[in-house]
């Protein structure tokens, strides 16, 4: 995910008369190693559309990082900035270029939403830029001279009711009172988290690559086994998750739903059980000398979906796409049920002796793709790629849609095809694959990897091409078209 257009300076504060050209910037702040938007950052994201009362705008995403070894952490939150400003402000904004830079020190888990009405001529900004860069050094200047003069009130005060007897009691008292009243809540929201794990388990981390390599003999396993859905004691996730199985899951009737731990226990007891459930799968690079001769590691964390046999091995998986922090959705459950109910149906039926063959049976498939409506989400399509292009690349029925229409689609199980681009996540990095799923019919009609790219069935990093992108692309298009064919 790597639109560059190396024109953005590293901080821009800009003020100009009401006909001018008005450019803003919203900052958000990560913690250190934190790539995935919290809930605290998204809901400063939604409450800055809010102040955009409707009013489009284009805007620049900027990822900072202040040593090199860092500059994997600022790209990973490009990556996922993307998707939730496309989840939460989709509507209201361009995304015009996406870039991480080298900032300073207080910048180095910064990212910042450089945003201007929509259609503003960006020379106008070029223009603007030295009298607004002054103006914001003098402003920071100014600010720098207030605080300065603040503190120095407040100690000149604090001097002075120490002297004169002028009791500051009743503020170290609320102070006092807020701090206990923080350490009850920590404690409270401590206990029932262990509660929680006592009835429910932990749910496992896995490591991408388990269940990559499928067996024949799995795949009988599988259908003679009992599914159960775990459940892991939060609410919605829990109830989603079954909604998926009973809308998408057809390969086994034996399902049923209960808590991880208590399924686990049954598990050791029937080694014919089961576990499907989703969880992150996470990749480390091989390690290198960073600064004074420490080895660091990058790592990457993905989302998977994985049926866990009953020594914990993992069966079979299907990657998806994380919104927010660890979040899911209902129509990504509905993506990764229906990847892993096709693959393990399809190697029934076509009698593969693994899933390495799974390609051939579904470009057999494939060319049906021809009389479905094909749903492109406009949220990933790359900024450098117009769309007016697809037309002329893509000779099957298609439409560039919103993601509520395309998650529609999926939910209702519409007749009609749609893409989704799943990370995977390998040596620190990801490997994205575009899927090509029929909504109605609940099938996949091809699984296009960038060319170039490989991996070994270890999971572990071969070669990712330049062609890798999470985003929709004119290759990513072209293969789209080889589909139609069955020649992907």
């Amino acid at each position: 995910m790597k639109n560059i257009i190396k024109t953005l300076s590293l901080t821009l504060i800009i003020i100009s008369a009401n006909k001018g050209f008005s450019q803003d910037t919203l900052h958000l702040d990560f913690k250190a190693t934190q790539t995935v938007p919290d809930k605290v950052i998204e809901d400063k994201i939604v409450a800055w559309g809010k102040t955009l009362n409707g009013k489009k705008q284009d805007i620049n995403i900027v990822a900072y990082y202040h040593k090199g070894e860092f500059k994997k952490f600022a790209e990973q939150r490009l990556e996922e900035m993307f998707l939730s400003v496309n989840r939460k402000v989709r509507e209201l904004v361009n995304i015009k270029t996406q870039e991480a830079v080298k900032g300073d020190d207080y910048q180095r888990t910064r990212v910042d939403i450089i945003y201007w009405p929509e259609g503003q001529d960006a020379k106008t900004m070029a223009a603007k830029k030295k009298a607004d860069e002054k103006a914001a050094k003098e402003a920071a200047e100014k600010k720098k001279k207030d605080d300065e003069k603040l503190a120095k009130d407040a100690k000149d005060k604090d001097a002075k009711d120490k002297k004169g007897g002028s009791s500051t009691t009743a503020k170290g008292d609320d102070k006092k009172v807020d701090k206990k009243a923080e350490e009850l809540a920590k404690k409270e929201a401590e206990a029932r988290k262990k509660e929680r794990f006592e009835k429910y388990g932990v749910k496992p981390t896995k490591t991408a690559g388990q269940g990559d390599f499928v067996k024949d003999k799995e795949v009988k396993a599988i259908k003679e086994c009992k599914l159960i859905v775990a459940e892991f004691g939060l609410e919605k996730a829990d109830k989603d998750m079954m909604e998926a199985v009973k809308n998408y899951w057809t390969f086994t009737t034996d399902v049923s739903s209960m808590p991880y731990k208590q399924a686990k226990e049954m598990a050791k007891k029937d080694d014919k059980i089961m576990i499907m459930y989703f969880t992150t799968a996470t990749s480390k690079s091989l390690k290198h000398d960073g600064a004074f001769n420490t080895e660091y590691q990058f790592v990457s964390t993905g989302g998977m979906m994985v049926i866990e046999n009953a020594k914990g091995g993992v069966m079979v998986n299907s990657y998806i796409p994380l919104f927010g922090e660890g979040g899911i959705t209902p129509e990504i459950l509905a993506f990764g049920v229906t990847n892993i109910n096709y693959l393990l149906k399809t190697m029934e039926d076509k009698n593969l002796g693994s899933n390495l063959k799974y390609e051939g049976a579904y470009k057999e498939n494939s060319p049906a793709l021809k009389s479905r409506k094909l749903l492109i989400p406009e949220g990933w399509i790359s900024a450098k790629f117009d769309k007016a292009e697809i037309s002329k690349l893509y000779t099957g029925e298609y439409e560039v849609v919103s993601y509520e229409r395309w998650r529609d689609a999926i939910l209702n199980k519409e007749n009609v095809a749609y893409t989704i681009i799943v990370p995977r996540s390998v040596g620190g990095k990801f490997l994205y694959h575009h899927f090509l799923m029929d909504a109605g019919k609940c099938m996949v009609y091809a699984v296009i990897t960038p060319t170039g790219a490989s991996l070994d069935l270890g999971g572990n990093n071969i070669n990712l091409s330049k062609g890798n992108t999470g985003f929709i692309n004119e290759k990513n298009i072209k293969k789209y078209n080889d589909a139609l064919s069955g020649d992907w």
